[in-house]
């Protein structure tokens, strides 16, 4: 876990008990607190998740996940703590996302009329990711534009445990914080406040575990929904071969039937037919894009 170095202010009048409690609990997270910043809003709005009901389309969910990065970034400028892995993963997502949304020549997501046979006449021959960015109803996306969405609802799962995380840091540090303000009869029951401060501190602890636990098995369940790496060697040997037997065969037949000029002009035909198959086998290219999905994921455990 990386560590965060940043401006050690704390205001002059909390005393040294309330900042060793708290310092003490972020540092365990690789954070060093800063309290001189402002508080952390109430009463934030979460969007609803898409287990029932139309659903999120692709759109949408990149929306609400870019939401979340600049939520995420604002809420540690606010605590003071650096935000560098939470701007590469965005960067990341960002690049992740044009490549398996982008063009059938350009490594994009897609599936062919095989992967979809009870919808072929709404998707026709085949169908990219990039045309279905709009689409809410899941039963209307083919299986790459689902998965992808999924991936990508697992990959908000995680930011909302991140949030989670900054907020119960943003609630202790409140609590520490307001202990300055407060009059106490005697030392034992400053004591005992700040007693009461270093048993939630316990608290947060424990359930930020939960919050990473929870963030770990959500990347894991996402990772399952990318396409395995197929590179089907034996598929590619096979079908050049064969168009090359073609293309020798048919030479070979029109040189000892009708002379050099059809023979040539066989060749060249069947030549051009095993050009335009090496575009079918583009398809088993179609990884391209799951591995920058893959890539994004990798990201996000880190």
């Amino acid at each position: 876990m990386r560590r965060y170095f940043i401006n050690d202010a704390w205001p002059t009048r909390c005393s040294a008990s309330g900042r060793r409690v708290f310092t003490e609990v972020l540092r365990m997270f690789g954070y060093v607190y800063a309290p001189a910043v402002a508080k952390w809003p109430v009463g934030q709005k979460r969007v609803q998740r898409d287990d029932a009901g139309m659903g999120v389309s692709i759109t949408e969910r990149r929306a609400e996940i870019v939401g979340r990065f600049a939520s995420i970034a604002n809420a540690r400028s606010r605590l003071g703590m650096g935000s560098q892995d939470i701007g590469e993963l965005e960067a990341a997502f960002e690049k992740s996302f044009r490549k398996a949304t982008s063009g059938y020549w350009k490594g994009g997501l897609w599936d062919g009329f095989w992967r979809y046979r009870s919808s072929i006449g709404q998707h026709g021959a085949y169908s990219r990711v990039a045309d279905q960015m709009d689409i809410r109803q899941a039963d209307r996306l083919t299986p790459s534009a689902r998965r992808f969405r999924e991936i990508l609802t697992h990959l908000n799962d995680v930011l909302i445990k991140e949030e989670e995380a900054i907020a119960y840091c943003a609630r202790i540090r409140d609590r520490a914080a307001n202990l300055e303000n407060e009059t106490f009869a005697s030392t034992l029951d400053e004591r005992a406040a700040y007693a009461s401060v270093k048993a939630e501190c316990f608290a947060l602890i424990a359930r930020t575990n939960r919050c990473l636990a929870d963030a770990r098995r959500a990347v894991a369940q996402a990772s399952r929904q990318v396409w395995p790496d197929k590179k089907h060697y034996g598929k590619r040997f096979s079908l050049s071969g064969g168009l090359y037997l073609v293309a020798a065969t048919v030479a070979a037949l029109a040189l000892a039937k009708v002379g050099l000029v059809i023979a040539a002009i066989g060749f060249a035909v069947t030549m051009l037919i095993r050009i335009v198959s090496l575009g079918s086998i583009r398809g088993f290219d179609r990884e391209r894009g799951w591995k920058a999905t893959e890539s994004l994921l990798e990201s996000t455990k880190q």
